[in-house]
């Protein structure tokens, strides 16, 4: 990976992306990964333009994160696990779930990496990309074991392929997708400012790669094709990613998955040269000495209960969150759960 050297433009190779083209259509999981790219698509992007005040955000810039930090504290079990799968059953003929793919997760889960099963299982994806997207907190508290183990995954191979002889060396990754005209003019006002991907993001160190899933912005009027350039260097980086080839299902895409609530500084935004429908956008991975960042990150912890912890304080986040109902269930269950009565009293409060 770290042999990749940033570059300030993309050049194309036409016959490179035939032969591409040519071998997806080939492939027998062709329609499985597009279907996975189009989710990609849809899921959610939110910005942070420079000097805004608190209350002047979209709160899901950084709802996705707190969300993670209180699910990564708590110690998911075997139940969990299970009543994910009896959910999965209960709901795969509305969900259109095949049965046989819900019994092989069943059946394989511990056998196979988390990073695997993210990119083999398109139900298992998209389920969680599609919640976090809509920020459906009942789906991510299912899958909270999942997000769980998916992060831990992609930090260990972090650690593993960047160690002190690499760490500082800056690199260069791309993804190609869609914005609507909408995302598409915010993301111009907030340049200079901070963007938000707020599920685990798919790049390729390869752009040809991600250049293949923006041609639908040249047929729809409504979006406009993006190709992000994102600079990273790993000695700063804020969030776990990791060259995931060895041990994902798709071994030709030269994938680099992050995890969960990646945030980036926007850089230039310009027409690529070999195509007028598509706008190579320039992103640098956040590090922990960008202020802008800790700033935000400290408030919005500061306003999200850092006392309480686990389920606790994902009541009081889906409170503030304006999640009413779903508080309510958290908290029954706490109660429920909890045999001492003085251990009760902050839950009734």
């Amino acid at each position: 990976m770290a042999n990749n050297e940033p570059i300030t433009s993309v050049q194309t190779n036409t016959q490179a992306n035939a032969k591409l083209i040519s071998n997806f259509s080939e492939d027998a999981g062709a329609n499985r990964r597009i279907n996975m790219q189009r989710m990609q698509n849809a899921i959610s992007i939110s910005f942070a333009a420079p000097n805004k005040k608190l209350d002047q955000l979209d709160p899901s810039f950084m709802y996705t994160q707190i969300l993670k930090e209180i699910l990564l504290t708590i110690k998911f079990e075997d139940k969990h696990f299970k009543e994910f799968i009896t959910y999965c059953r209960e709901k795969r003929v509305k969900n259109d779930i095949p049965l046989r793919k819900i019994e092989e997760l069943e059946r394989d889960y511990r056998d196979q990496k988390p990073i695997w099963w993210y990119t083999s299982q398109y139900f298992l994806h998209s389920m969680l990309n599609q919640a976090l997207r809509l920020m459906d907190v009942d789906i991510i508290l299912r899958m909270g074991f999942f997000i769980n183990d998916l992060h831990r995954d992609i930090q260990q191979l972090h650690s593993e392929q960047f160690d002190d002889q690499q760490s500082d060396k800056t690199f260069t990754v791309y993804r190609g997708q869609f914005l609507s005209k909408e995302d598409f003019t915010e993301m111009n006002k907030t340049k200079g400012g901070l963007l938000s991907f707020n599920n685990f993001l798919s790049t390729s160190k390869n752009p040809d790669v991600s250049l293949l899933f923006t041609p639908q912005a040249a047929t729809n009027p409504d979006s406009v094709g993006i190709l992000f350039v994102i600079s990273i260097n790993p000695s700063h980086s804020t969030i776990p990613f990791a060259s995931i080839t060895k041990v994902s299902n798709f071994t030709d895409e030269e994938e680099v998955l992050f995890s969960m609530h990646s945030i980036f500084r926007i850089g230039d935004i310009k027409l690529t040269e070999e195509n007028n429908h598509v706008y190579e956008v320039n992103l640098t991975l956040t590090n922990d000495n960008d202020q802008d960042l800790r700033i935000l990150t400290d408030r919005f912890r500061h306003e999200t209960y850092p006392n309480s912890a686990g389920q606790n304080r994902i009541g009081s986040l889906l409170i503030k969150m304006g999640q009413f109902n779903k508080a309510q269930e958290v908290f029954e269950v706490l109660l429920y759960q909890t045999i001492n009565e003085r251990d009760k009293a902050p839950i009734l409060l």
